[in-house]
């Protein structure tokens, strides 16, 4: 029995939870403000940057990452308070249009920091593979897996059930209806940047091993986040972690039936049609995006 497709769908749903997770990043912020941050990606690459400066101080790995991950939430929320906020009166548009120049600003960042030779990073758990009924996996697989599961179900528990995400969908709605209620939007705004800026963090960490670390590694990234919460619907996590896992899934099989230069390019293929076809993604609600942005 020839096991390389399913081999191809297992490790792309291992591979789309990470994807999954940056996607959730776009969609808390999406959201809470009707911002799409352009320079998700590169949060992404910062995440990855700090967590070996971290490692370069001595710090351990796990300990590297969590600091990496409250710098860049800090960081996205004091952005959100400074730069973006003063532009939401003029319309959400030109708050999106502020974060290409954020883009470019960390992109820039990173390359003086640290110039731009690929570095590493190690993984949390060991990179051996195994084999379960003709499947090959890995530890880093699986773990990369449950901790994006676990993330991921952590922010849907705290936007569903929580006091804080029920003020998040509130002011997503209606925000002076949420300032009539005692809800104060901008400290639900701030949150909502920083725990993007969490997310995306982790997430590089997650990714740096596997691919390395450039100044540019947040554009295919930023590209694969976005397409996966697009095809889910944005602002919906879960929708994002299911978009992520079909955008991997997909690419997998481009390099295996097609070619690997179609991989990339599969992103934007899927990010356009999804838009035609269905611009609410798989779990978004019907025009929300048009209403929106």
């Amino acid at each position: 029995m020839d096991l390389l497709a399913p081999q191809a769908v297992l490790s792309g749903i291992a591979a789309g939870s990470v994807y999954g997770l940056v996607g959730v990043g776009f969609s808390v912020s999406f959201r809470t403000t009707g911002v799409i941050n352009i320079a998700t990606g590169d949060l992404v690459a910062m995440g990855a940057y700090l967590t070996f400066w971290g490692l370069s101080v001595g710090l351990p790995l796990p300990v590297a990452i969590v600091v990496a991950a409250l710098i860049v939430g800090l960081g996205m929320g004091i952005v959100e308070r400074l730069a973006l906020r003063p532009l939401y009166r003029f319309g959400t548009v030109y708050a999106i249009m502020s974060t290409i120049g954020l883009s470019v600003a960390l992109q820039s960042l990173i390359q003086l920091v640290w110039g731009p030779v690929a570095l590493v990073i190690p993984r949390l758990v060991p990179g051996e593979a195994f084999t379960i009924l003709g499947f090959r996996l890995s530890l880093a697989q699986i773990f990369n897996l449950v901790l994006a599961l676990v993330l991921i179900l952590g922010m849907v528990l705290l936007l569903e059930r929580t006091k804080i995400g029920r003020g998040m969908q509130t002011v997503a709605r209606d925000r002076e209806l949420a300032s009539l209620l005692g809800i104060r939007p901008s400290q639900l705004f701030f949150l909502a940047f920083a725990l993007a800026g969490v997310l995306a963090a982790v997430a590089g960490a997650l990714i740096g091993p596997d691919q390395g670390l450039t100044p540019t590694m947040g554009l295919p990234l930023g590209i694969a986040g976005f397409t996966a919460a697009v095809i889910g619907g944005l602002g919906s996590p879960l929708g994002a972690l299911a978009g992520g896992m079909v955008l991997a899934v997909a690419q997998n099989l481009a390099v295996l039936y097609l070619t690997p230069d179609y991989k990339a390019a599969l992103a934007y293929g899927l990010l356009v049609l999804v838009l035609l076809v269905r611009p609410q993604g798989l779990f978004g609600e019907a025009g929300a995006l048009a209403r929106r942005v």
